[in-house]
């Protein structure tokens, strides 16, 4: 049985603090970044189809949409490695089958809390 949860880097649980950082780094860049952590923060995901949606495309091609999704998730990824001061890490798990970035238990919490703390 082929195993679909896919962790590439060190997995990475943000703090509170590096979640607020990255809000705030969302919030000055484009609003995707923000729509896709208030994803993260409903409902400890995002997919390559919320993502799409986003942007009112439909998927004709799977592998197209989740590079152009992956960039995205990228960025995030990016500015927490700049926050926290590192080379490598993520903050997710990536889901083959249902094409989406999960993040866990503690992330989600974390998470959710920063929301809370920059009035989101």
């Amino acid at each position: 049985m082929k195993n679909i949860l896919t962790i590439k880097d060190p997995y990475i649980e943000p703090t509170v603090d590096v979640w607020e950082g990255i809000i705030k780094k969302a919030e000055e860049s484009k609003e995707i970044f923000t729509f896709i952590l208030r994803c993260l923060r409903n409902k400890h995901s995002v997919s390559v189809s919320d993502i799409t949606s986003y942007y009112g495309n439909i998927i004709k091609d799977k592998q197209v949409a989740t590079r152009k999704a992956n960039v995205r998730i990228g960025n995030i990824t990016q500015w927490m490695k700049n926050i926290m001061n590192l080379k490598q890490g993520t903050f997710y798990i990536w889901n083959q089958n249902n094409a989406e970035w999960l993040i866990g238990h503690n992330s989600h919490y974390n998470l959710q809390r920063a929301f809370n703390n920059v009035g989101k």
